[in-house]
């Protein structure tokens, strides 16, 4: 019953398992990624991430902070062409100094072309996210010097 309500509302689980570098994914989302696996391969999740997000979404990922829930609206590709997903965290915690965390998955109407407000947000904060990288390869930079 969980499985219908879940593909109801266009939504499934992850794990992010920094120790094996996996996210293993609830069967509906293996089926709307077009994968043949339910564990995928952390390198492999990013590279599915459209690339003008994927630093972002890469980076966001991997901040060590169990205080810091990640929650973001992006899209991916897909054998079956794009699809946009919020991914949000609802759990983490530290095992053996690695963190496991988990959360759900939601594929979501494209928000580029149902809500332009929203999608302008959206690239502001992607935009405001290369501008920080950028500033803080210069500060590095500047250290260094």
């Amino acid at each position: 019953m969980m499985d219908l309500i879940l593909r109801e509302d266009k939504s499934g689980w992850w794990v992010r398992e920094d120790s094996r570098g996996i996210i293993t994914v609830s069967d509906y989302v293996r089926d709307m990624y077009g994968v043949t696996t339910n564990e995928i391969a952390y390198t492999h999740f990013i590279s599915m991430v459209r690339e003008d997000y994927r630093d972002r979404i890469r980076e966001e990922l991997t901040i060590q902070d169990t205080h810091i829930a990640f929650d973001q609206v992006f899209p991916i590709i897909t054998p079956n062409g794009p699809l946009w997903v919020h991914v949000k965290e609802l759990k983490n915690k530290i095992e053996d100094g690695f963190i496991v965390a988990g959360g759900k998955i939601q594929f979501v109407d494209d928000p580029e072309v149902n809500s332009p407000e929203k999608a302008s947000t959206l690239r502001t904060n992607n935009l405001l996210f290369q501008l920080h990288s950028v500033s803080q390869i210069l500060l590095s930079f500047l250290q260094t010097c």
